[in-house]
């Protein structure tokens, strides 16, 4: 869930945390300088299925969901009952047509998105 936004169908869902270091080659040394800089944050990509009946219904599920990627930050649950919501914004939609497999009401679209872990306000 995302916002208020409940995503259609996830079928996969992949937590990474990164962060930031910083490394610098010093002079007559072997090892390089290393240190951490800061924690990113967590990138969250979740890939699932748009299921809809109709052209237009799979056509509206894929402009809602581009909507979300407006620029602002929501929070962003698993609602798997563990794992903590995060605020994140969504960035990247990607959507994949695969029209041949389109027949008798049966108009499925792969997604993919990206959530990228922010500051709570």
């Amino acid at each position: 869930m995302f916002g208020s936004y409940v995503l259609p169908h996830v079928l996969n869902v992949q937590i990474t945390e990164t962060r930031k270091e910083i490394e610098r080659p010093v002079p007559l040394r072997n090892i390089a300088y290393r240190v951490d800089q800061a924690d990113l944050g967590q990138t969250v990509r979740v890939s699932g299925e748009i299921r809809e009946t109709t052209i237009d219904g799979a056509h509206a599920v894929m402009q809602a969901i581009r909507a979300l990627n407006s620029g602002v930050d929501d929070a962003f649950d698993l609602e798997d009952g563990e794992t903590p919501a995060i605020e994140a914004l969504l960035t990247d939609p990607e959507f994949i047509l695969d029209v041949e497999s389109w027949f008798n009401g049966k108009y499925w679209i792969a997604y993919s998105l990206t959530f990228l872990e922010v500051e709570a306000p």
